[in-house]
């Protein structure tokens, strides 16, 4: 994918290597380390598409002197190829290494297309501009296709299979059952008559049994004391003991394993039902929860800002494009606001920093966003120390790669800084991953 950009800007004459295939080779070597650096160190993600983008970057900007460098390394002699500093070139390389970085990562992807979708527009890209489309539409495409997938509610749960394995029978064996015959002898005799064949007193039945009905209701009831204490006794001595706690524990385990599989399919199948729930709830109520504080005692401005920030909390790293559509719409909803007037970003950025109530997103600001050398988001200027002096249109122009006289309506401004900030936390999350990864090898 990373060759077929590369070979789109030579088709379209953007740079040129004579006709050399040799030449080529060596680019498109470079084009993998410098998606290598990416994949290594997402955090350069913005500063590299950032510079790509810009028609106008400068020579001396960081990200061009270590793509200099790169080539170097792999052709020593480019620097007698060109007559100044191959800009187009090094742009072209870096949209190749971009693309290539980000079909092997999806964070990167989701950090590209935000910035893209947030400063191609601005630019003049010119012959580049199909180019640039295919390339932001395919990846735009892949990164969403999950998102979809992670906020999908499925028609229906299936449920996993019981994976449980009956204990063993268990063989009982009772032992061999021991009677007093002369015990059970005398005891039945009793129960026959008050004496027995040697006239001795039985202790027993008081009657004979020619003296019926009240000889037989004695006999009947003694006889049956006699048997049942026979059975008990025998039985208690021959019985084993069973121990069930081995199979109970094993069927214990098992259902609790098949309960905790049901609630997480419930879960998983009702997170993204659960979202949707919460910013429609969001938008309806126009609350932030990070200020306490409704978005209707704000100025347009920085209740829109504000909003960025909030959604930003609510929603994932993989949202569906059409979340930022949904913050546009959210915002068109504040009072007293004229969703077509058109402000320079110099002059939301200053309204942002001067607000009281956006000192959530100035902290969030300063923690993800700290400038750094080079090109960086406009967020960044958020998070430095309000004593600062608000930068001029040299500054901005050079830390951000767009003009401060950039003109935005207050929803695009929302969307602004809700796509920088889901850009950061797709650089951060895809730099934390790859150290998990080196934990784990």
């Amino acid at each position: 994918m990373g060759d077929k950009t590369l070979i789109g800007f030579l088709r379209a004459g953007l740079i040129d290597v004579g006709g050399n295939d040799a030449k080529l080779a060596l680019l498109e070597e470079a084009v993998v380390d410098l998606a290598d650096i990416l994949t290594s160190t997402p955090s350069k993600v913005l500063p590299f598409a950032l510079v790509a983008f810009d028609p106008n970057a400068p020579a001396n900007d960081p990200v061009i002197k270590e793509v200099a460098d790169t080539v170097e390394a792999r052709w020593a002699t480019y620097v007698n190829t060109f007559s100044t500093t191959p800009v187009a070139l090094f742009r072209g390389l870096l949209l190749a290494a971009l693309v290539r970085a980000a079909t092997d990562e999806d964070r990167i992807g989701v950090a590209f297309v935000a910035s893209a979708r947030n400063v191609l527009p601005r630019m003049e890209v010119g012959a580049e501009g199909p180019i640039w489309a295919d390339a932001v539409r395919d990846i735009e495409q892949k990164v969403d296709k999950r998102a979809e997938a992670e906020w999908a509610t499925p028609a229906s749960i299936q449920a996993s299979t019981v994976t449980y394995e009956p204990p063993e029978t268990i063989k009982v064996t009772a032992g061999d059952a021991e009677f007093d015959m002369a015990k059970l002898t005398k005891e039945i005799l009793a129960a026959t008559g008050p004496q027995n064949g040697a006239g001795q007193a039985t202790g027993g039945n008081p009657h004979w049994p020619n003296s019926q009905p009240h000889w037989a209701q004695e006999f009947a009831t003694r006889l049956a004391g006699v048997i049942i204490a026979t059975v008990e006794t025998s039985g208690r001595a021959s019985a084993p003991s069973i121990d069930l706690s081995a199979p109970l524990q094993h069927l214990y385990r098992t259902v609790v394993i098949q309960v905790d599989g049901m609630l997480k399919a419930v879960s998983d199948a009702t997170t993204g039902l659960q979202r949707r729930t919460n910013l429609i709830w969001w938008k309806e109520a126009l609350f932030s929860p990070s200020a306490r504080i409704s978005y209707r005692e704000l100025p347009p401005s920085c209740a829109a800002a504000l909003m960025a920030y909030d959604l930003h909390c609510q929603v994932p790293l993989f949202s569906p494009a059409s979340v930022s559509a949904f913050l546009h719409e959210s915002v068109l909803r504040l009072p007293s606001l004229n969703g077509q007037a058109r402000f320079p970003i110099s002059r939301l950025l200053q309204e942002a920093r001067d607000a009281g109530d956006l000192a959530p997103l100035r902290a969030a600001a300063a923690e993800s966003a700290a400038m750094r050398l080079g090109r960086g988001p406009v967020l960044a200027f958020l998070g430095e120390q309000p004593s600062r002096t608000a930068p001029d249109e040299t500054e901005f122009r050079a830390r951000t790669g767009v003009s401060a006289a950039t003109e935005l309506t207050i929803p695009q401004w929302a969307t602004w800084l809700f796509r920088e900030m889901q850009a950061i936390r797709a650089s951060r999350e895809a730099a934390d991953r790859k150290r998990r990864g080196r934990k784990t090898k």
